[in-house]
């Protein structure tokens, strides 16, 4: 499962993914299966904080 927490005042929003609900998730695929998530968000004028540090070796 994977839940988008956003903040109004800054405009920015960090992706959580719940490991309770999803025990063997993979970071690069899981964030890769949520562009549509970032592009809707993204839409509503709201950007991602920080980067996802799997992508970065």
């Amino acid at each position: 499962m994977v839940r988008a927490e956003t903040c109004g005042h800054c405009h920015r929003y960090l992706k959580i993914l719940f490991l309770e609900k999803q025990p063997n998730f993979d970071p690069i695929a899981d964030d890769l299966a949520t562009l549509v998530l970032d592009q809707k968000l993204n839409q509503n004028e709201l950007y991602r904080n920080g980067f996802n540090p799997f992508l970065y070796h």
